[in-house]
């Protein structure tokens, strides 16, 4: 465009009419900034008007002037409710900008209700009516417009019929405005009925009892009741058809209408009684005998059972039960008489017998005495036994001494007194002849002096047996400590004889044996003569030797002293070592060898210099270069020799050149300096015309242009023309641009010099246009704020040959946005030469809007409750092509309410250009709201005996409401009072509104049988109903008897609820009596299996503990038939409980005494000391099971614990009830000691009363095992036909006697023999392993001042041999309590101390790994002991102070029932998984120290031991104590203990044996000698080739120079390398010694330059080996220096 202006294009935003970026030139119409949004405000306060406030936008120009603003509104200006369009323009002459934006007047404004109620308003119906006319409220409303007030949404407009009932009112009032501005006004209205039913009752009854009952059934006709709406109800207390007691009873009637207004009337019945008692049952004869010391006896009986229909009556008889009766029969009559004064009469006799044995007096105690002095008898007397009886006559006796003689032993008299009535009565006494003469040695042997036999700590020594008689006549029995012909070791031993005679006294022979030793010491391993050399830096080195070892026929190690010690410092030469050895008895022997140390270092330069450079000096090819006068040292202190020492400067070529110098010590090792010297020329060319920069213009119509320049001159300082490197010619053709010419002179010595200049190329033609485009208008496409444009536009040429660059801002075919766009096309080439072409494109819009989203109809029904309802739609979204949202208008807004019709609904959609579109939709409100039922009846469920077959049933009659207000219609499948079957029947009640839509209301009436279907009452069921109706069932069906399956569906509740949580909200005592109740008869009724009796009480008592802990404080006794559950709680303080049955009625009485009562049939007691510490909320229970419904049951089919049996040999029988005992909370149960006695079953004993009641065993129910055991109780006395017991624990108790006495057997448990024998050769085994691996490291060294792991090691050692021995002596003193407490503590002691070692390897290990100081220094091992025995005298120190002890019957050891698992296997695991945490940290980190070093891979390796040794050690530790805690179950479990426990031993030892620490030992053993021949021998070799080899290659300087080109940064060495020997003597490194090369000839410089280059390419290949070497060389001295100085190793300080 050609207007004079120099457009510059630039990218815009389009607007909110325009869609992306447009391109606009920068001179357009006068730019609007800070344009307002839309502005929203507020009506003002009572009025329909807002206020809106802007800041208008400013206009700014590029192009001309902007001119002033125009604008449609002010800023503060009165705007209506609604949205009004502010336009503001400015223009500049070339457009006018425009800038909108609405203002949104919101109206905020609710309306207020000036009289809404606050308060209920309450309308009462009056008397005779049904129902009210609501009238108008007369409410009013403000608002700042006007307003409406509708009623909607609300349960009674004005006019509308109300019957009885709450009704919420709705009222809305609406602004027209804005229908989402309104107010609601709510509040009730209550319509109330307060007239009463009217009720009338009939005349009085009177009746006599039904037959056999304390009552009678009375039914009536219901009373008559009437009611203004309806009666609800009637009820009668007691209903028709209840049980009515003999007396007279008032029935009271109620009549209750719908809103609970009633009326009231009586009537009497009266029930006379007719029925005399009945006997229900009278004893049968009564036999008893005479007491003791008294002509009568007591006659005791059952109380006779009587019965009457009134459960009132009262006895009387002629005797009194428990009175005295004579010898003879009496008849006894007992009468029972009843209120009415009918009375019946009870007879039996009461025999009375004499079974009364006599009483025998002065019958003496077992009697003891010695024998005659000399003599094998002695005589006894003792006092005449004498008899009396109760019935005045003397026995007779059939023993009448009072003197004898009797022989040593025991012997048994019996002295019998036999009454008339044969009553025997018998004295026993035993007397017991004791010899207590010892025996007498007629010959002992004297003392024995002897020398030990040659090459052995021993003699056999020889002596006559000693002689020995006894005064009784028999052969003593003697016993040796040695045998004559035994061999003893050097020293003195007494041998001791000692006889027995048959009455165990014992007498002793002693003498001494001497052996003395004679013999000196003896060495082995001897080391040979040691060759070695010198340090590099010293005139000595360290020599280390495996030391001899010396031996003594004694066995006792011999004092070794020594002059050198292996790792001393040994200088240069021949040195002695002597070895000394001497033995206890001053024997002694030397061992002797001689050291030689050799020198085979070669000097050390001091100062040898770096390589050099230097350059030629000024004009000329050669420089002096210097160097400082040579140094150099040896390790012997002389000083070496050093060729051409005072040579220190030279004249050299430009070039490279190789300086060497030798040195040479007295033994001929030399050592050479060599270093490079290059000599450089650094003088660069001259240029002397380098040509000036030139510009110049294209040629023309072509992009080049040609150059010329002058010819350049240059010279060098050497007189040689150095050679020249150009890109460019004189002459050349250079194209459009900026060029850079550079001309560059090179000298031999790479010196440079360089000629740059500059051509620059310019064009100066512009491009040109053929032809530009016409302006252009257009309609926008569909839907679209635009339209696409095409026009024809031809390129351009330039003079260049280029196209030029042609810009535009559109293209043809874009897109163009409404109203008018300028097209502008620049077209500019290379050079900057720009012409311009612009024309105009105008885009109008003619499309309407369209709706994008339009509601379908909606169809929805009332509200919950109402016959309106509120409607909500998603807006409907309108769009325009223009991309502006047109406005939308509407009708009706979403969230109207709309009534119960069809309601049509429209949107309107206008744009900028005044096009419209409409959306229309209908609303379609209807009902379909079912009614409700109120009043509804729950599920009934009815039990009813078997003689019935059907039950009638009564409910309360449903009620039904409807949002229409309108009583729906009511129907019934059923009626109240209707009969049901049996069976589950579904009533149904069907409510029905106006419109048709129904609901229905269903329950179910049940009517059961019990026992019938009695696995439908209980599956399916809540813990809580199956126990309510088991306890049901129970009740229902006692006293019949059960049939199994009914006994099996019972007892499944009981020990399902054991097994799960049960809830229950029923009163603790109802549940409770349904568990007594269902506990009584299953177990009365179970089949003769005591295990499923046994199974039903655990089961019982679980249940009865999580009953009763529910509720804090409970106490109460339930009894039952043969059942009793007491029931107390902790705080209460009564802790004792007195167990009574009187006749068939329990009686249980509660308080703290100790001691039980006479009638007492059980009595148990909470040991006050072990309740310490049990919460306050703690409860009793306490249940007795009485021995007649307890299967009397031989130990065939009672299984009991292996110990028990095996103790008593014998089959047993319980012979009292079951006693169940628990103390707990809801959340914890108490273990605790119990002290209780039951009754004996005396039917269960013969004669011998004494053997069965000492014999009895107090056991307890394992339930884990499912046998008797007695673990934790005792027998602690018998009393009154009862047996007393104590337990330390709670569970089911029972007491056992044998079935008979049984005949004694002696034989012999060769089994047991077996597994001992079995036990003891695993363990020596272990023995050998330990001693085996303890040799290796001397362990009484070890125990106290070895390293780090050797510490370790001998500890463990020590704790896995003591745990050992202690575990053997364990089983052979069970019997013995205090040995057992000892060997028990000890044994617990060294097994935790073995983990504890084991944790400490684990932690040196870390330690070390961590750089910290770990070496074996006293307070190290004193730290690791106290860790490692001082923890394990803590725990078990603990342990038996908290329970006093160890072991039982069973073993001395830890009892894991009594805290074992607490004291040892927590302990235990924890311990072992510390080990493997400290392994894994191990394995996971990065070991501290230099990479490889000698430290770092002894931790791997100690690492590597400790992973893999616990693979297997680990599993064992763990499955040892896993099957000890498995022991009590099998014996097989136990004697896997055994096993693997005896085998620890071994097990240790092979860890320890495979440790890095005892391998090294044992391979520097077998290797010792080897290895030190080895170093002798390569000593020497190794000398011998380095003096050989070095003798001809000393040379003086060696210079190589004249070269050409200076030689690139490569060394030519040669290299000489070292023998060295590692510090520790472990290996001797032979490193071989280089080859030097060949003295170079210096006689030409052209041979020279042959020389070096022939050997050039060796040298690189030698070099590389060179730098190899010297690395592995640093490498190693570093490891070496890193060893020596590492005095953290423990195989160092092992060594």
């Amino acid at each position: 465009m050609d207007d004079g202006y120099n457009y510059m294009w630039e990218e815009t935003s389009c607007g909110s009419r325009h869609r992306g970026v447009c391109k606009q030139p920068a001179f357009p119409a006068p730019a609007m900034s800070n344009c307002p949004n839309t502005i929203k405000v507020n009506t003002d306060a009572g009025t329909n008007i807002g206020r809106a406030t802007w800041t208008n936008p400013t206009a700014s120009s590029t192009y001309g002037s902007a001119s002033a603003l125009t604008s449609s509104h002010q800023s503060g200006d009165e705007f209506p409710i609604g949205m009004t369009t502010v336009t503001i323009s400015s223009t500049n002459g070339v457009g006018t900008s425009v800038c909108k934006f609405v203002v949104h007047v919101q109206d905020n404004e609710s309306p207020v209700f000036d009289n809404c109620p606050t308060a209920d308003v309450v309308f009462d119906i009056l008397p005779g009516e049904v129902t009210i006319t609501y009238a108008s409220p007369g409410l009013t409303a403000t608002d700042n417009d006007v307003v409406s007030i509708d009623c909607i949404g609300s349960d009674g407009c004005a006019g509308d019929v109300l019957g009885p009932g709450t009704y919420g009112m709705r009222f809305v009032a609406k602004d027209p405005c804005m229908c989402n501005l309104h107010t609601i006004c709510t509040f009730d209205v209550i319509v109330r009925d307060v007239e009463p039913p009217a009720i009338t009752c009939g005349s009085d009854i009177s009746q006599s009892t039904d037959s056999g009952e304390d009552h009678a059934v009375i039914s009536w006709s219901s009373p008559t009741a009437t009611d203004n709406i309806a009666v609800s109800s009637v009820t009668c207390t007691p209903n028709s058809g209840s049980q009515i007691q003999v007396g007279n009873t008032v029935v009271n009637c109620d009549a209750t209408d719908l809103s609970g207004n009633t009326d009231q009337c009586s009537f009497n019945i009266d029930i006379e009684d007719t029925e005399p008692p009945e006997i229900v049952s009278c004893p049968n004869a009564v036999t008893a005998s005479l007491e003791d010391t008294n002509p009568w006896g007591i006659g005791s009986w059952v109380d006779p059972v009587f019965d009457d229909n009134s459960n009132q009556f009262t006895t009387s008889g002629s005797h009194s039960n428990g009175q005295q009766f004579p010898l003879g029969v009496t008849t006894v009559q007992i009468t029972a008489t009843d209120d009415a004064g009918l009375s019946v009469i009870c007879t039996f006799d009461v025999d009375i017998n004499d079974i009364t044995p006599p009483v025998l007096s002065n019958c003496p105690d077992d009697i003891t005495t010695n024998t005659a002095t000399g003599e094998p008898t002695a005589d006894v007397t003792w006092d005449l036994v004498a008899a009396t009886d109760n019935s005045g006559a003397i026995p007779s006796i059939n023993d009448t001494r009072t003197q004898d003689t009797f022989q040593i032993g025991e012997s048994y008299l019996a002295i019998c007194a036999v009454d008339g009535s044969n009553n025997i009565a018998l004295c026993e006494f035993t007397i017991t002849v004791i010899d207590d003469e010892l025996p007498v040695f007629t010959y002992c042997p004297p003392d024995i002096h002897t020398p030990s036999e040659p090459g052995l700590p021993s003699a056999t020594i020889d002596w006559q047996e000693p002689v020995v008689t006894d005064n009784s006549g028999l052969e003593p029995i003697i016993s040796q400590t040695r045998n004559s012909g035994s061999v003893f070791t050097i020293g003195s031993e007494t041998v001791t004889y000692e006889a027995t005679d048959s009455s165990s006294n014992q007498n002793t022979c002693a003498f001494d044996v001497i052996v003395e030793d004679e013999e000196p010491p003896e060495f082995t391993n001897c080391p040979t003569d040691i060759e070695d050399v010198a340090l590099d830096t010293s005139d000595f080195t360290q020599v280390t030797w495996v030391a001899p070892s010396s031996t003594d026929n004694s066995g006792d190690a011999p004092v070794v002293t020594v002059n050198f010690q292996s790792g001393d410092n040994i200088y240069i030469g021949d040195t002695d070592v002597v070895y000394t050895s001497t033995d206890e008895a001053g024997n002694f022997n030397t061992c002797e060898f001689t050291i030689t140390i050799i020198d085979i270092t070669a000097p050390v330069f001091s100062n040898c210099p770096q390589d050099l450079t230097g350059f030629s000096d000024p004009n000329v090819a050669t420089t002096i270069v210097s160097w400082d006068y040579l140094n150099a040292t040896d390790n012997s202190g002389e000083n070496p020799l050093i060729a051409d020492r005072e040579v220190t400067s030279m004249e050299l070529q430009i070039g490279f050149h190789l300086i060497l110098f030798t040195a040479e010590d007295a033994a001929g090792n030399i050592e050479y300096c060599q270093f490079n010297i290059t000599v450089l020329d650094d003088q660069s060319p001259v240029i002397h015309n380098c040509p000036a920069n030139v510009t110049v213009s294209t040629d023309h119509r072509m992009p080049t242009a040609t150059v010329f320049w002058d010819s350049i001159n240059v010279t060098d300082n050497s007189g040689e023309a150095p050679t020249m490197h150009h890109l460019h010619l004189s002459g050349d053709e250079f194209t459009i641009g900026f060029h850079t010419v550079n001309i560059t002179a090179v000298d031999r010595s790479m010196n440079t010099i360089t000629c740059v200049f500059h051509i620059l190329v310019e064009d100066t033609e512009a491009p040109v246009f053929y032809t530009c485009p016409m302006d252009i208008t257009v309609n926008t496409e569909y839907r679209l704020p635009s339209a696409r444009v095409e026009w024809d536009f031809q390129n351009i040429t330039d003079n260049s040959g280029h196209h030029p660059a042609v810009t535009t801002n559109y293209v043809p075919g874009e897109a163009f946005s409404l109203g008018q766009t300028k097209v502008i096309y620049i077209a500019s080439d290379g050079a900057s030469n720009v012409q311009n072409c612009s024309f105009i494109i105008t885009v109008l819009d003619s499309e309407k809007p369209y709706f994008s989203y339009c509601p379908s109809d909606i169809s929805i029904g009332t509200d919950d409750g109402l016959y309106t309802a509120v409607v909500n739609w998603t807006q409907p979204s309108a769009s325009d092509n223009s991309q502006i949202p047109p406005t939308i208008t509407s009708d009706h807004n979403t969230g109207d309410v709309f009534l119960f019709s069809t309601t049509a609904v429209t949107f309107r959609a206008i744009d900028e250009a005044a096009n419209f579109e409409l959306c229309q939709f209908e609303i379609d409100v209807f009902d379909d709201e079912p009614p409700d039922f109120v009043n509804m009846t729950s599920d009934i469920e009815i039990f009813i005996d078997a003689t019935e077959t059907n039950s009638s049933v009564e409910w309360n009659e449903p009620l039904s409401t409807d949002n229409s207000m309108i009583p729906p219609t009511i129907s019934s499948t059923h009626s109240s009072g209707d009969v049901f079957i049996i069976g589950n029947t579904r009533v149904v009640y069907t409510a029905t509104d106006t419109s048709g839509n129904s609901v229905q209301f269903t329950f179910n009436v049940n009517i059961r049988v019990a026992f019938q279907n009695l696995g439908a009452l209980i599956n399916g069921s809540s813990s809580a109903d199956k126990l309510r109706i088991s306890g049901i069932a129970s009740k229902l069906a006692n006293p019949r008897q059960l049939s199994n399956n009914e006994i099996d569906m019972l007892s499944s509740v009981i020990i399902e609820l054991a097994d799960g949580v049960f809830v229950s909200d029923r009163d603790i005592k109802q549940t409770v009596e349904d568990v007594v109740s269902v506990t009584d008869i299953v177990v009365y009724n179970e089949i003769k299996e005591i295990n499923k009796q046994i199974d039903m009480i655990i089961a019982t008592e679980k249940v009865m503990q999580q009953v009763v802990n529910s509720e804090e404080n409970v106490d109460l006794i339930q009894p039952s038939k043969h059942v009793v559950s007491s029931i107390t709680p902790i705080k209460s303080g009564n802790w004792t409980v007195h167990i009574s049955k009187d006749k068939d009625d329990f009686a249980v009485t509660k308080d703290n005494s100790v001691n039980k009562k006479t009638k007492d049939k059980c009595y148990v007691r909470l040991d006050a000391n072990s309740a310490r510490g049990i919460d306050e909320t703690a409860t009793i229970v306490a249940t007795f099971y009485d021995k007649d419904v307890i299967i009397e049951t031989q130990s065939d089919s009672i299984k009991m614990e292996e110990s028990i049996e095996d103790k008593s040999g014998v089959p047993h029988t319980l012979a009292t009830g079951l006693l169940s005992y628990s103390i707990g909370t809801n959340t914890t149960s108490f273990q605790v000691s119990v002290e209780f006695s039951m009754e004996l079953d005396y039917s269960l004993i013969s004669s011998d009363e004494t053997y069965f009641t000492e014999n009895a065993l107090c056991v307890f129910w394992h339930e884990s095992k499912r046998t008797w055991s007695t673990t934790g109780c005792k027998n602690i006395g018998y009393v009154d036909r009862h047996v007393k017991c104590k337990c330390d624990h709670t569970t089911t108790f029972g007491i056992f006697t044998p079935v008979e006495k049984p005949v004694e057997e002696e034989g012999f448990d060769y089994a047991r023999l077996g597994e001992r024998l079995g036990i003891y050769s695993i363990c020596i085994v272990s023995f050998i392993g330990i001693f085996y691996v303890a040799k290796f490291i001397n362990t009484i060294w070890g125990l106290f001042r070895g390293p780090g792991m050797v510490f370790i090691y001998s500890n463990l050692l020590l704790s896995t041999f003591c745990a050992t021995i202690l575990f053997i002596v364990n089983s052979e003193v069970i019997e013995y309590h205090m040995y057992c407490n000892i060997f028990g503590v000890l044994l617990h002691f060294f097994y935790m101390a073995i983990l504890l070692w084991l944790t400490v390897e684990s932690v040196h290990l870390f330690m070390r790994a961590n750089q910290y100081s770990v070496q074996g220094s006293p307070s190290k091992r004193i730290g690791y002991a106290t860790f490692a025995y001082g923890g394990s005298l803590v725990i078990a120190a603990v342990f038996f102070g908290i329970h006093h002890g160890y072991g039982d019957s069973e073993g001395c050891w830890l009892k894991f029932e009594a805290g074992g698992l607490v004291a040892f296997v927590f302990p235990s695991m924890t311990l072992i998984v510390a080990r493997i945490t400290l392994l894994v940290l191990l394995s996971l980190r990065k070991i501290k120290g230099s990479k490889g070093s000698k430290r770092a891979e002894e931790i791997k390796l100690h690492l590597r031991h400790c992973t893999y040794g616990s693979l297997y050690l680990v599993p064992h530790l763990v499955l040892t104590w896993a099957f000890v805690i498995l022991a009590d179950r099998e014996y097989l479990y136990w004697l896997i203990f055994y096993i693997l426990f005896s085998s620890n031993g071994i097990t240790i030892s092979v860890y320890c044996y495979f440790s890095k620490d005892i391998t090294d030992v044992r391979d520097e053993i077998k290797l010792a000698s080897i290895l030190i021949e080895e170093k002798r021998h390569s000593i020497a070799s190794t000398v011998n080739t380095t003096m050989s080899e070095l003798e001809p290659r000393r040379m003086s300087i060696i210079t190589i120079e004249s070269y050409d080109y200076p030689i690139e940064s490569e060394e030519i060495s040669n290299t000489v390398s070292e023998t060295k020997l590692n510090d520790d003597a472990e290996d001797i490194n032979d490193e071989p010694i280089d080859q030097l090369n060949e003295p170079v000839d210096t006689t030409s410089e052209s041979e020279a330059e042959s020389t070096s280059s022939s050997s050039s390419s060796d040298s690189e290949d030698e070099e590389t080996d060179i730098e190899e070497k010297d690395e592995s060389k640093v490498e190693k001295e570093s490891e070496n220096d890193s060893s020596s100085d590492n005095h953290d190793s423990d195989d160092d300080m092992f060594r």
